[in-house]
């Protein structure tokens, strides 16, 4: 039996193959920018980088501000830039730089083009001229200078005393020739962490006590003296009001550990860094007693104290987010009372030949695996190293 297919049926076939070859070309670039915009924050930068040179289009999304907000341009060498480079540089609004090696004209170019920095690292030894050529940094906020071996101290503390927007101040290999330079610090009222790294191992007691108590907002210190006694350390955390009825104060220091200075730690405390110090249970006692809000406890490389004292770091200090216990024997008792702590992200671990693997994996299961744990330290650099204890 033969079947005839009506024309109509044909037409109607022949139509739908030709609309199967005919697609209506899609013009991505009509998208609204935001899109793109939301698309590149997760792009690593050597991927903007390519995608910038493919067309004018996405040249200038690229450039946008929002996608450089948070990031650190890095500078090998300070050269000649053209006129094209660092108006890219303005128009990504760059806020954070780090610079290995400079020369003073490029510099200075640098700095006018920028004037809105607000973050600066520098490897490189500055010159006083250097440091009078970032004046129109108004708003800087960071300053991290590693190497301030050609420096003037009192120069130095000059040039930096005039960024009054400062929170934070790096300065490494510096040489305390006097007092003087050194008390001009505090004339940075919003300083929030401090580091000062002597060359020599020699900070002016009496300067640095008048900057700790002159500064209101300081929560970070960090210190390397190590060419400072105990008595000369616990003199510069004492409040200057403590020695005034006793002349030398010798009967308040404890040459042997820090029981000397640890009850003037304020209770709003939050970070405490103490580094290879002989604690005794007595001054943990103390400690306890004040109850600072810590949220970071270093205790690497301590001794002097016991189980009992580890295992009442949970009750004691509960809102800790930090813990770093390296080179400290931890048995699998005390590992399963860091359980308890709830808001717990990191916890070092690292030279402890004591805990066993099968702890371990019931810490991790315990907490879902939301702590950090670091099992193994890389050596400590030599560059820049903190010989003494750490106060934050």
């Amino acid at each position: 039996m033969e079947v005839k297919r009506c024309r109509g049926a044909e037409e109607v076939g022949r139509c739908r193959r030709d609309q199967k070859k005919f697609v209506l070309p899609v013009n991505w670039l009509l998208l609204p920018q935001e899109i793109f915009l939301k698309i590149f924050m997760y792009l690593s930068p050597t991927d903007k980088v390519n995608i910038r040179v493919t067309c004018t289009h996405f040249r200038i999304l690229i450039d946008h501000h929002a996608l450089w907000k948070n990031s650190v341009f890095v500078f090998r060498e300070l050269g000649v830039f053209n006129v094209i480079f660092l108006k890219m540089l303005q128009t990504r609004r760059v806020c954070s730089v780090e610079v290995d090696r400079l020369k003073l004209y490029h510099w200075k170019r640098f700095i006018e083009t920028l004037p809105d920095l607000l973050k600066i690292t520098v490897y490189s030894c500055l010159t006083d001229e250097a440091i009078k050529a970032m004046k129109p940094l108004t708003n800087l906020q960071r300053l991290h200078l590693t190497n301030c071996t050609g420096l003037e101290d009192e120069k130095l503390v000059s040039g930096v005393c005039h960024f009054q927007q400062l929170t934070h101040l790096w300065l490494c290999k510096l040489t305390l020739s006097s007092s003087t330079a050194l008390a001009g610090i505090c004339q940075l009222h919003n300083l929030i962490a401090l580091t000062i790294h002597s060359k020599d191992g020699f900070v002016p007691k009496n300067a640095l006590r008048h900057v700790l108590f002159q500064l209101p907002k300081l929560k970070e210190l960090s210190l390397s003296a190590q060419n400072m006694s105990n008595e000369s350390m616990s003199f510069c955390f004492s409040p200057p009001e403590i020695f005034e009825g006793h002349p030398g104060g010798s009967s308040l220091f404890d040459p042997y550990g820090i029981g000397s200075w640890i009850h003037n730690l304020p209770s709003t405390l939050e970070k405490l860094h103490l580094f290879a110090m002989n604690i005794t249970e007595p001054c943990f006692s103390e400690l306890f007693r004040i109850k600072p809000k810590l949220r970071v406890l270093d205790m690497s490389f301590c001794y002097g104290f016991g189980e009992n004292i580890l295992k009442q770091i949970p009750r004691e200090f509960p809102l800790l987010t930090k813990l770093y216990l390296s080179n400290i024997p931890l048995t699998d008792d005390i590992l399963s009372t860091f359980i308890h702590l709830r808001y717990l992200e990191e916890l070092d671990i690292s030279n402890n030949h004591v805990l066993t693997p099968e702890a371990i994996m019931y810490f991790r299961n315990v907490t879902g695996n939301s702590v950090h744990i670091i099992r193994k330290r890389p050596a400590r650099s030599v560059t820049c190293e903190i010989f003494s204890t750490l106060y934050e």
